[in-house]
């Protein structure tokens, strides 16, 4: 019980003691980056990146301790690697996270958020190897930083980085194919607008 206190209940004490932590009318954002798969044959399938759009909410719980949930949406097209036929791939990942948020200044505050994520994973093909439809779904998990600017009362601009990784399993029935475990977690970086109430 002591080694527990002292290296996880004691530096969250100190930390949410710190000064310049502070609890913050957090709000609902939309934000839209560049996202890029991990894995490099999905980047060769799927032509490196794209567009990824997120809706998220911060729930405040204490001064430094807040919640974090988001949903996320991003789609690809692409070619397979041998035959060239036509393939889409499109995700809805879910994040729980938990999320400091440190004061730099009245204007800039900085933050991070951690946590477990869920995604639902979709994918159609134009292929004679493969199902034309196959859907997958399982853990992982996330981390991302960023900085809020707020320029007034209500609005807020963040400029945000953020890290996934998760595995999943593709199987198809077609004979002659197999599966293969896929890493659909990546890199994904952009901006995105907030609404304090």
């Amino acid at each position: 019980m002591n080694g527990f206190y002292r290296f996880f209940v004691l530096p969250f004490l100190l930390l949410n003691s710190i000064a310049f932590c502070e609890e913050v009318s957090v709000p609902i954002e939309g934000k839209f980056g560049y996202f890029a798969f991990f894995d490099s044959k999905m980047r060769e399938v799927y032509d490196g990146g794209g567009l990824d759009a997120q809706l998220s909410y911060t729930v405040p719980v204490e001064r430094i301790a807040h919640i974090y949930v988001s949903g996320e949406y991003f789609v690809r097209w692409g070619r397979s690697l041998n035959e060239h036929q036509r393939t889409t791939i499109w995700g809805l990942p879910i994040s729980l996270g938990v999320r400091p948020i440190l004061r730099i200044n009245e204007d800039l505050k900085w933050y991070g958020s951690i946590g477990p994520r869920y995604v639902f994973i979709f994918a159609d093909n134009n292929s004679d190897y493969v199902e034309e439809h196959m859907n997958t779904s399982g853990f992982g998990g996330f981390i991302n930083t960023g900085i809020f600017y707020t320029p007034g009362t209500h609005w807020l601009i963040d400029i945000f980085v953020e890290t996934s990784y998760c595995k999943l399993d593709f199987h198809s029935s077609k004979h002659n194919s197999f599966g293969r475990n896929i890493q659909v977690g990546g890199f994904a970086a952009g901006a995105g607008l907030g609404y304090r109430f």
